[in-house]
């Protein structure tokens, strides 16, 4: 359902290996995500690199041995460990963060995009209230340059709604700041992207709002 086969895990851990370059790259100059002391973009990132790569044996080992700054980063957001300086003023984004930014946009948008076309046939004949499937359908993911199916997971839709409401209600200064960052990512399709239909959650099940 992730995508992953023999076909796509070379790829996977390729670009695994990229991120922890990139990361480490980041934490030579900032010791969080966004500079001095840990925010939401930490635990956003600490989610699945603790859960899913860090307490693996095999990736964690890579990650131990390979990025070894990333690694103390995990555990330092493990430990909740003080701040060691402030924020960029004028809530800047760090420059090093841009490489890691348009990996995800190269890598999820896409995957995204097709997810949202196939949840949108879904809702065509589904009434509000009803519980949206985990998967609907299957996806062509693209990673590394290399191809293979994966599950349409609609999760992910649910956190793009999200970013996507908070995108829409930037004004101003703000807004044109956020547009910056897209075009640095490579990520301006996301501007002008729109979910088929409203998602909500209620008893820790996805449902049409």
């Amino acid at each position: 359902p992730l995508g992953v086969s023999p076909t796509t895990a070379p790829a996977i851990e390729q670009s695994y290996e990229a991120f922890l370059r990139e990361f480490s790259a980041h934490l030579e100059v900032h010791p969080y995500a966004l500079g001095g002391r840990a925010t939401l973009a930490d635990f956003a990132l600490y989610g699945p690199l603790y859960a899913h790569l860090y307490r693996d044996p095999a990736s964690g080992d890579l990650m131990r041995r390979y990025a070894p700054k990333v690694a103390d980063w995990v555990e330092r957001v493990k430990a909740g460990s003080p701040p060691q300086g402030d924020l960029p003023a004028n809530d800047e984004i760090p420059v090093t963060l841009v490489p890691i930014l348009a990996r995800q946009m190269r890598e999820q948008f896409p995957a995204l995009h097709q997810t949202a076309q196939l949840f949108a046939n879904w809702a065509e004949t589904a009434s509000p209230g009803t519980h949206v499937p985990r998967a609907v359908g299957q996806i062509e993911i693209d990673i590394e340059d290399t191809q293979g199916p994966a599950a349409a997971r609609t999760f992910p839709l649910w956190r793009l709604q999200a970013a996507l409401d908070a995108y829409a209600a930037l004004d101003g200064d703000a807004l044109a700041r956020a547009d910056d960052l897209l075009e640095r990512v490579r990520g301006s399709a996301l501007k002008e992207f729109i979910l088929p239909a409203r998602l909500a959650r209620a008893d820790y099940r996805l449902a049409l709002a």
